[in-house]
């Protein structure tokens, strides 16, 4: 039995550290207001557009993540969480939360290990704000907890996930 979870353990680690040790980056570039989803090549310093985003907007509560294993890259922005498929550079899907209370989630960052993007959902009619976690596949919100007194975030506070704690972390404007 040890012998078979060694074997899956290093399968596993095998996966993560080949997606990991990629050599590409994945992101947006805006050129007077034309915003274009890119790729990198680090080792050539090559970019190259993958897609336009003629609806993109930037709005202060933009962010975005990565799952380097399903190679999906998750933009959030307004209240639309975009899916866009790396391989191609097409959306592949848009999940719209203008009927979910709160009505936007922001902050974001995917857990490789369980496949949810964690972030805050906030309600800008009463300021109120929710750690929870989205599942991508199903479209389906878990709040995890209410946060009290709320955290002054805006613009340039990033958010990172620590997957094997299971801890979030959030850069406020007023630490």
């Amino acid at each position: 039995m040890k012998k078979y979870i060694y074997i899956i353990f290093l399968l596993l680690f095998s996966i993560f550290s080949v997606a990991q040790n990629s050599d590409k980056l994945f992101g947006l570039r805006n050129l007077g207001q034309n915003f274009e989803f890119v790729k990198i090549d680090c080792s050539t310093n090559n970019i190259t557009i993958l897609n336009n985003l003629p609806n993109f907007y930037y709005t202060s509560n933009f962010s975005s993540c990565f799952d380097n294993i399903n190679q999906k890259y998750y933009l959030s922005f307004g209240q639309n969480l975009e899916v866009i498929d790396v391989s191609t550079g097409n959306l592949d899907t848009t999940f719209i939360f203008n009927n979910i209370n709160p009505d936007y989630f922001i902050h974001i960052v995917y857990n490789p290990l369980d496949g949810f993007i964690y972030g805050l959902k906030s309600n800008l009619a009463t300021f109120a704000q929710v750690l929870t976690k989205f599942n991508p596949t199903i479209g389906t919100f878990t709040d995890l907890f209410s946060i009290s007194p709320t955290i002054g975030v805006g613009i340039g506070c990033k958010a990172s996930f620590d997957p094997y704690l299971g801890e979030y972390y959030i850069q406020s404007r007023n630490l």
